[in-house]
């Protein structure tokens, strides 16, 4: 009996070892292979008007002066991707896939841009309209400057592809883009004089 428990005990490991050995299911690796959009009910896109802050800028000195302008500078368009499916994002995570995103509809067709990030958190990016503008103040005068930003809001639908990297099997989900993209600004300066 003695000699048969190392016996029982060494086919008990080899056995254990084996098993290590065999495959185990394949778990899906899920990519994303495609986005695709197009406008359904309720899809499109709106002009939004917004006041930029004002700016008052006093020259109380016997010389010009010159004022330099870049609000633009720290605006940014935004993306958001949104989706009821489950899946959508979730097949998709840990990747940092940048898909293109819509810039622009024209007579219902969706024109498309450099990409953000495919993901359901806002994803911010710049405008690529940086202008700073140049304006010389008179001596003893007072510079009134207002504006008003102009942007474009847009929601389009999308369908987003999946692909197993091992089965080749695809999955596909469904969603609405938003998106606010900055179109430029209307300036208006005033000018009136200041006592010396």
């Amino acid at each position: 009996m003695k000699r048969l428990l190392p016996f029982v005990l060494c086919l008990f490991l080899f056995s254990a070892c084996d098993k290590d050995n065999e495959e185990l299911p394949s778990v899906p690796q899920y990519v994303l292979t495609s986005i695709e959009y197009s406008l359904e009910e309720g899809d499109g896109v709106q002009s939004e008007l917004v006041d930029g802050m004002p700016r008052v800028i006093d020259n109380d000195t016997p010389s010009k002066m010159t004022y330099t302008n870049s609000d633009e500078e720290y605006l940014k368009n935004e993306s958001l991707f949104q989706s009821d499916d489950v899946n959508a994002f979730l097949l998709a995570e840990g990747d940092s896939v940048k898909v293109p995103t819509p810039s622009e509809i024209v007579d219902g067709k969706i024109f498309t841009t450099k990409g953000n990030l495919y993901t359901d958190m806002v994803q911010y990016s710049a405008t690529g309209q940086v202008l700073a503008s140049s304006i010389v103040i008179s001596a003893y005068c007072r510079l009134t400057y207002k504006w008003k930003q102009k942007w474009d809001v847009m929601t389009v639908t999308y369908v987003v592809t999946f692909k197993d990297k091992v089965t080749g099997s695809q999955k596909q989900s469904k969603g609405k883009w938003k998106g606010r993209i900055y179109r430029g600004g209307d300036r208006t300066f005033h000018f009136e004089n200041i006592k010396e």
